[in-house]
């Protein structure tokens, strides 16, 4: 058996005897640990974050499944080309508001930079994007600086 010295339910410091009160003992002394050390770790803030985050992601998934869907099967080359520059301004705004308030708006110099490479981003994105007349089809892969001329899928000619 183990002798250890802990405070009895007087307050006096007694020796306990038994394994049984050595470890009754020590589970209220962590416990007292934990309850005292508490208010140290709790910030109001993190629940408030961890739910905004779980918002984003669930946003986010819902717009990558939903324009994979769109634009993935969606023959009608037309439609997609009305659509696709303002999905794409949406989905920027949307990702540079939620990291304007994931950064809890008290960091606006971040936004010096985040603004301009969400807007070249985007740009790059209409820019690079293109949309075939014959077959429908959603082309992304195109070197940045020279406009593809024929759907390597149909072999027709782009606008």
């Amino acid at each position: 058996m183990t002798t250890i010295q802990c405070k009895s339910v007087n307050g006096s410091i007694s020796k306990c005897r038994t394994r049984h009160r050595a470890r009754l003992h020590a589970a209220q002394i962590i416990n007292n640990i934990l309850v005292s050390i508490r208010p140290l770790r709790y910030n109001r803030n993190v629940p408030e974050k961890l739910q905004l985050h779980t918002f984003f992601m669930i946003v986010w998934v819902c717009l990558g499944l939903g324009s994979f869907l769109f634009f993935h099967f969606n023959r009608n080359a037309v439609l997609k080309r009305q659509v696709w520059p303002a999905f794409i301004l949406t989905v920027g705004s949307i990702f540079g508001g939620f990291m304007y308030y994931m950064l809890d708006r008290q960091q606006p110099q971040v936004l010096y930079f985040m603004v301009p490479a969400i807007i070249l981003i985007s740009f790059l994105n209409i820019r690079m994007t293109r949309f075939c007349d014959s077959c429908g089809r959603t082309l992304y892969r195109q070197p940045i600086f020279s406009r593809i001329q024929f759907c390597p899928h149909c072999g027709a000619e782009l606008k």
